[in-house]
């Protein structure tokens, strides 16, 4: 049964790159939504490998393959829509330099306050308190619970993890060559640090992401097809690089073993991305399945219940509940696959309908963002692209960049039309 299930699986993912390959092929926000399908569905099918093969490893896969052939469908359904996304050359102007200066700023006091206020109140004034047991990894807990002072989890969370980055992006893709070396270099360097002290391993992905990306489309920009050939080799060595710093982190954390290699610890990091990446969550929702199901959530209840925990102050919910129920502490948190929580809230109509109207509301926003033109716009939309595979809800999607970039988006579709704010030479 679960080889059937892995076969329409895969017959969908071929249906669907057969109909985008017909189509433009640009990598579109849509393409990034069903790369999470994707990847939640094939690490679905390997726990249920891993695990004693029961009724509800394959109930899982189930809802995961419904979910999966109705965003597959969606590329035939939505394909004259499609046909309209030109690759746009994002040339409006871009900020005035005084602009530049002031966003500058804005992130460097941010990210600074943030590590100090950590370094201060968590770690006692002395690097020395990352030594003890749990280190970082308790220092990351008492952050989300608000446990030893309220640290705006949330707010970091959009300045570092997704404002940073579109910024980083920004300045690497849009500024003349020579310009603004400064303010990314003290983004960058600033940035970098705040992570450090949130304990945060994902962000480091999409800041190098978004920097390799910007550094693309310069080249593309101003150096010509000859330098965008050498890319390859630079993706390598940004690749590395990330790997080595998860790596650090990773030590840092508790989550690897001390006396390891350099080879070794970069082997684990790397194994350590694609199993966080695609079989932690299938794993863990397959085993709390029946727990979320006993709460009798309905009709979007549990997503009502996730965006209220948005607001400011010290929030509490179901995805502490899962990580406690999981074996881990109150203050952890867990979280279901896209499948999953819709499954919860909708049942099998909700798998079917849902994901084929996310997709038709990310087509309307690349469509728009192509119309618009705007360069910042193009920056929260790359960082976007990164964070809407691990989107599993609503929430998780407004704090992973979806409040930046539908603020952004927004602002440019109301207020400036196809002019950019503040237009000048950056």
């Amino acid at each position: 049964m679960l080889g059937v299930l892995a076969c329409l699986g895969i017959s969908c993912v071929v249906f669907y790159l057969v109909v985008r390959t017909k189509q433009p092929r640009r990598f579109l926000l849509a393409d990034s939504f069903y790369l999470g399908l994707v990847i939640f569905f094939t690490g679905s099918v390997i726990a249920a490998i891993q695990m004693p093969l029961d009724g509800t490893g394959l109930r899982v896969v189930k809802i995961a393959l419904v979910a999966l052939a109705s965003a597959s469908l969606s590329g035939a359904l939505l394909r004259p829509y499609y046909r309209r996304l030109d690759r746009p050359q994002w040339q409006a102007p871009p900020l005035h330099s005084e602009y530049v200066l002031i966003t500058t700023v804005f992130l460097v006091v941010t990210n600074l306050a943030f590590s100090y206020l950590v370094f201060r109140n968590l770690l006692g004034g002395s690097l020395g308190g990352l030594d003890s047991d749990g280190g970082l990894l308790d220092v990351r807990k008492m952050i989300a619970s608000g446990e030893r002072g309220y640290f705006y989890p949330g707010l970091v969370k959009q300045v570092r993890d997704v404002f940073a980055p579109a910024f980083v992006f920004y300045l690497l893709a849009f500024s003349a060559p020579g310009k603004n070396r400064f303010s990314l270099l003290a983004i960058l360097l600033t940035t970098l640090i705040a992570m450090f002290f949130g304990g945060q391993r994902s962000p480091l992905l999409v800041l190098a992401f978004a920097a390799f990306m910007g550094k693309l489309e310069r080249t593309r920009r101003y150096g010509g097809r000859a330098k965008i050939r050498r890319h390859p080799v630079r993706l390598m060595v940004y690749g590395i690089i990330c790997v080595a710093a998860m790596g650090m982190v990773n030590q840092m954390l508790g989550r690897a073993n001390a006396d390891i290699s350099i080879i070794g610890m970069m082997w684990d990091s790397a194994y350590g991305i694609f199993e966080r990446i695609v079989v932690v969550v299938p794993i863990s929702n397959i085993e709390a399945f029946d727990f979320v199901s006993s709460h009798d959530y309905g009709l979007g209840a549990l997503w009502l219940d996730a965006l209220s925990g948005l607001m400011p102050g010290t929030q509490t919910g179901l995805a502490n509940e899962m990580h406690q129920y999981l074996g881990g502490s109150f203050e952890g948190n867990a979280v279901l696959g896209f499948p999953i929580s819709t499954y919860i809230n909708f049942g099998y109509i909700g798998v079917l309908l849902v994901p084929l109207l996310a997709m038709a509301l990310l087509v309307y926003f690349d469509r728009n963002c192509s119309r618009l033109n705007s360069p910042l716009l193009a920056s929260a939309r790359t960082v976007m692209l990164v964070y809407l595979p691990i989107a599993y809800d609503p929430a998780v999607f407004l704090l992973g960049g979806g409040l930046v970039f539908l603020a952004v988006f927004g602002w440019v579709y109301l207020f400036t039309g196809n002019r950019q704010v503040g237009e000048g030479t950056a």
